[in-house]
């Protein structure tokens, strides 16, 4: 994880030498005056191989990957040789990916094109093996709503056993998913239909009580590891707290982006 550390007022550059915190990346010019502009650095978080807190400035730009020839080189065998740059403009810094195989995440979004960088940004080669999990649940549960406004089966991988039944709480989480991923670039935007027919599926779960009160149906109580017929025959509750949390998120999720 690489964050940007950025002052507007101090300017590398101006050294005759390179200061205590340059990398060596960049040598400090041979002049005393160069024009003023920001100064900035990547400052590694975690991973790749990089010792925590080191400064890497960007001066004249960076590029970032697995290649000897990257000026911030990272141990990550799903970064790319050539991963992302980071550059200037108008005194201002960007960072860009560079066709990577698995894409890069600004502030865990993932990077499209080129985008201007600020303070505490954090930028983090996408991990491929978890960007193709995700997508593999992802197309799970389109198989789960497969059929306008339904819900999840309680047991996802027996949605034809008889015995099986519709449960509020998981196809909260399963559509909250969806939705949060088409959101953040991880799912191609096909899913946002998969994630609208969990979520109307839902739905038909909350109804408005003789109290005037909402109330939300068929949440499973607790649950610990068992066999099927444990899974079977929970108890199935309204307005247990474990639904009503998902339900929530959830909702405010498609609240947000409506």
């Amino acid at each position: 994880m690489l964050v940007i550390a950025r002052s507007a007022f101090k300017d590398l550059r101006r050294t005759l030498a390179p200061a205590p915190d340059a990398t060596g990346f960049h040598a400090g010019p041979a002049y005393a005056e160069a024009p003023r502009g920001p100064d900035g650095w990547l400052v590694a978080e975690r991973g790749g191989g990089l010792e925590r807190e080191h400064r890497f400035d960007l001066i004249g730009g960076l590029s970032i990957g697995r290649s000897k020839e990257a000026d911030v080189r990272i141990d990550d065998r799903y970064a790319s040789s050539l991963h992302a740059r980071v550059f200037s403009r108008e005194g201002r810094f960007f960072v860009e990916d560079m066709s990577s195989t698995n894409g890069t995440l600004l502030n865990d979004a993932t990077l499209k094109g080129e985008a201007e960088l600020l303070d505490g940004d954090v930028i983090l080669p996408a991990d491929g093996a978890t960007m193709t999990e995700r997508r593999r649940i992802a197309a799970h549960g389109s198989g789960i709503f497969d059929r306008p406004a339904k819900g999840g089966p309680r047991v996802v991988d027996r949605g034809g056993d008889s015995k099986n039944w519709l449960e509020t709480s998981a196809s909260s989480m399963y559509t909250f998913t969806m939705a949060r991923g088409v959101q953040r670039g991880y799912l191609p935007s096909s899913y946002q239909a998969v994630a609208d027919r969990g979520y109307a599926g839902v739905l038909r779960k909350v109804s408005l009580g003789s109290d005037g009160l909402t109330n939300i149906t068929d949440i499973c109580e607790g649950t610990n590891v068992g066999d099927l017929s444990y899974y079977y025959g929970r108890a199935r509750k309204t307005n247990d707290f474990h639904g009503l949390g998902a339900f929530l998120i959830m909702n405010e999720q498609f609240m947000r982006t409506a």
